[in-house]
């Protein structure tokens, strides 16, 4: 890590660095990166974005209007405009955060370049638009969306001398296109989730979203069974699995056999194990019954695979 960010708060669009508290500047952009003891609050402008990345194994929180959820490594959060928060770390305990503060100016930029025809892109270049896009808030495993992916690598690459000397604009619009393509289609599969308010919709789906990472967080040490999920994530057992059938294509079952697949595949890639190490590592009763799944989900045994 770059050492521009221990204990200071360095701004990528300045290209300088501050050591204080001080509220953010309204209208002015922030791609920040600051490793240090936290707590730490932000004040900005009200029609300004922020997306908070934490690459900290730490007990902290984040603090919302109303809210307040545990921040942890490889976490990232898509605050609305007009929402403040506040990062809290245990005490003496140092963070290593990747922020995005922006502000109605830039973002009306691309909301117009995302919405407007070929013509009007060539007609009128330079005109903004403001959006009503309000996002889902939430706290997301990077692991799991094209967005979390592109935050992983901006977080990588700027620990390299090369991204000090960066377009920031050009980080930002990626940023931007990326949050857009997921929060697009996460609206759309909001919108098909049975309720009236659409305040309703949103919270199911994040409830879902939290049911999607217990998963993914714990599919390899234990089976999960619908009644732990549903104790997980709050929803009933019926809801849930409905619900997430509806999202995901799939049931929470078949989801879990889809991820322990994917893993089964990396193992046999790999070449370390063997099938019944395999077998045994993704938690199956027998192998028989792991080679049937694992033909059905790549046409060959696992057997044949790994001769591959």
């Amino acid at each position: 890590m770059s050492e521009i960010y221990i204990d200071r708060f360095y701004n990528h669009f300045s290209k300088n660095a501050r050591v204080d508290h001080k509220p953010l500047t309204v209208g002015k952009s922030y791609l920040m990166r600051y490793n240090m003891v936290l707590p730490y609050s932000v004040s900005k402008d009200q029609n300004a974005l922020s997306v908070v990345y934490s690459n900290s194994n730490s007990n902290s929180k984040i603090i919302t209007p109303g809210a307040s959820s545990r921040f942890g490594k490889n976490q990232y959060m898509v605050l609305n405009p007009g929402t403040d928060w506040e990062l809290i770390g245990s005490q003496n305990e140092r963070m290593d955060i990747l922020s995005f503060i922006l502000p109605e100016e830039i973002t009306s930029k691309f909301y117009f370049g995302f919405d407007a025809s070929e013509i009007q892109l060539l007609d009128s270049p330079f005109d903004h638009k403001s959006s009503s896009s309000f996002f889902v808030e939430n706290i997301y495993n990077a692991n799991y969306s094209v967005l979390g992916t592109l935050l992983q690598e901006i977080f990588s690459r700027s620990n390299s001398e090369e991204y000090h000397y960066s377009d920031p604009n050009e980080i930002v619009f990626e940023l931007l296109d990326k949050l857009f393509t997921d929060q697009l289609e996460g609206l759309k599969k909001i919108n098909s989730i049975k309720g009236k308010k659409k305040s309703t919709k949103k919270e199911v789906f994040k409830r879902l979203l939290i049911a999607r990472d217990y998963i993914h967080d714990n599919f390899e040490s234990h089976m999960i069974c619908i009644q732990e999920l549903s104790m997980a994530c709050g929803l009933s057992e019926y809801h849930l699995y409905d619900s997430f059938k509806l999202i995901f294509q799939k049931t929470p079952h078949q989801y879990i056999n889809q991820l322990r697949m994917q893993k089964a595949k990396e193992y046999c890639v790999l070449g370390k194990m063997s099938i019944s190490d395999i077998s045994g590592r993704l938690l199956f009763t027998d192998l028989a019954s792991f080679s049937k799944l694992f033909k059905k989900t790549y046409g060959v045994p696992p057997s044949k695979f790994l001769e591959k």
